[in-house]
């Protein structure tokens, strides 16, 4: 008896040695988690600061309008006409154009006075906008030794006396290891003791 105490606490010291052996030396799982993250990018105001001011060259084409304004010219009836004509082809103007689309907006100045003097951008402003990233994280699961404990109910199909018509329960206690592998123990109310082992076979 003495004998058999002695082996039960080695197989326990031994089982127990194997689990901790398990338990640090098991890979992690890498488990890959598919995330969508949105960036948020914010707003910002610009100025364009030239050195130089490049005024265009010249490029003469046909105009009708011009053409327009020489007919008007010739066919005024007196000096004065003419001569408001002329203040008005002479007369230097400035235009302010905003230019603007889901990203950017941009006011465009603009000199003429017969000609194009001068062109600038005076401001700028970038909107605020969202950068949508879609990436993968590779996260370390440890794995983890699991205890378990559950009952079952049998009863025999092929009773030999009224008594063995009673129900049997059975108590088991298990252990799964990191490799998903089950080792069990159990006993029931009529005294038998199991011993099982259990293989982890696939995974859906």
């Amino acid at each position: 008896m003495k004998n058999i105490k002695e082996i039960i606490i080695a197989i326990a010291v031994l089982f127990i040695a194997y689990l901790v052996y398990d338990k640090f030396t098991a890979e992690p799982e890498i488990v890959e988690v598919p995330v969508t993250i949105e960036v948020p990018v914010p707003g910002k105001d610009g100025e364009i600061i030239r050195d130089t001011i490049l005024v265009p060259t010249a490029v003469y084409v046909p105009n009708p309008v011009n053409d327009t304004l020489l007919k008007k010219y010739q066919e005024a009836k007196d000096s004065l006409t003419q001569l408001e004509l002329y203040k008005d082809a002479i007369t230097t103007r400035v235009y302010n154009e905003k230019f603007e689309d889901d990203v950017l907006t941009i006011n465009v100045e603009t000199k003429v006075q017969g000609r194009m003097l001068d062109q600038d951008i005076s401001n700028y402003y970038v909107k605020p906008s969202t950068v949508v990233l879609d990436t993968t994280l590779s996260i370390e699961v440890p794995k983890k030794i699991n205890f378990l404990g559950g009952v079952e109910v049998g009863w025999p199909l092929a009773p030999t006396d009224l008594n063995s018509t009673n129900p049997i329960v059975k108590f088991n206690l298990g252990v799964q290891t990191t490799n998903g592998n089950l080792w069990q123990a159990g006993i029931d109310t009529q005294r038998n003791v199991y011993l099982g082992y259990s293989i982890k076979l696939f995974s859906l």
